[in-house]
């Protein structure tokens, strides 16, 4: 069955977006998002029977690779703004 959850916050901020946030950081990690939230609750309901067969070493490697890898989109993301911003200062 598929759950609903509420955004992060107000929905038109950068700082929201990932599995972790910190008020005020584009790139902060010091609070869960309410998607990590879920997915933690969801994982104790209906995975947590199963954590002696699950590597966790395995499932930890790539949940920070996934970090790094948004962290990555959200800085060249950043970029490209900065550069389109320097490119319509240019123009004028």
């Amino acid at each position: 069955a598929s759950q609903t959850f509420s955004p992060n916050g107000t929905y038109n901020n950068n700082m929201y977006v990932g599995f972790k946030y910190t008020s005020g950081q584009v790139h902060g990690l010091g609070t869960k998002s309410n998607a990590l939230a879920q997915l933690e609750t969801w994982y104790q309901n209906n995975l947590s029977s199963y954590a002696n067969k699950i590597d966790t070493d395995a499932v930890s490697v790539e949940i920070e690779n996934q970090v790094q890898l948004e962290e990555q989109v959200m800085v060249q993301e950043e970029q490209e703004q900065q550069l389109h911003t320097m490119e319509h200062i240019l123009e004028y």
